[in-house]
């Protein structure tokens, strides 16, 4: 069996979309309990971005995908967001 550390390792050479496909899946796996009890605790907010907290070479690399996503589309004006 491999410890975590392994896997930690093991993630971080998949490609980014891997990574954060991976990260809804385990928070998927987190948020599920058998324990009803346990279901009900309060549980932190955590955005995206802050997943990325301990990563900087990840949020790096998001950000890069991001902005050449940008760059390829068609900017947006204001009316496009709130049409009237």
């Amino acid at each position: 069996m491999r410890t975590v550390d392994e896997l930690v390792e093991e993630v971080r050479s998949f490609p980014v979309a891997e990574r954060l496909r991976l990260v809804e899946r385990i928070h998927e796996i987190a948020n599920a309990s058998a324990d009803p009890r346990e279901a009900s605790l309060p549980r932190p907010k955590v955005s995206p971005l802050g997943w990325l907290a301990d990563d900087p070479e990840l949020a790096d690399q998001l950000e890069k995908l991001t902005a050449d996503a940008r760059a390829r589309g068609r900017a947006r004006g204001l009316d496009d967001e709130n049409p009237r």
